[in-house]
């Protein structure tokens, strides 16, 4: 069967503002991505002609980049470094029905703000995750 592929037009992606609302960033963006990966430790043992890993804790980073918007820029800022971190609703496809649905806790580590001479604005952000990550469907 051959592959379907998908847009990224669709992709929606949203989270919790470090006063509990919700900021829907994807109207704004136009790139995201989620990167997970996981920690493999070394268990080599003497005498061993190559090196031997068993996997580990798996991680996450989530970053995201586009176009500045004064609305989100205030909510972006009292999120960077919260304490209590962000939720992460991210549908990298779309919210259709059978379309991946990714939701974790993250921090807001890093929100860079770029004015170059002769363009827009723009906005970019690292979230990295904290704890587990659930990854569904859209019903």
């Amino acid at each position: 069967m051959a592959p379907t592929f998908v847009h990224g037009k669709g992709t929606v992606f949203s989270i919790t503002s470090a006063t509990g609302g919700t900021i829907v960033l994807s109207s704004g963006m136009s790139e995201s991505e989620l990167c997970r990966t996981v920690a493999l430790a070394d268990v080599t043992n003497y005498g061993s002609a190559d090196m031997e890993y068993i996997p580990g804790l798996k991680d996450g980073v989530f970053t995201f980049s586009g176009h500045f918007s004064s609305t989100h820029a205030p909510k972006l800022s009292a999120a960077l470094g919260h304490l209590t971190g962000t939720n992460v609703d991210y549908s990298p496809l779309s919210t259709a029905a059978g379309f991946p649905h990714i939701q974790f806790l993250g921090f807001l580590q890093e929100l860079t703000i770029g004015s170059p001479v002769a363009d827009k604005v723009s906005v970019s952000g690292k979230i990295q995750k904290s704890g587990v990550l659930t990854s569904t469907t859209h019903a």
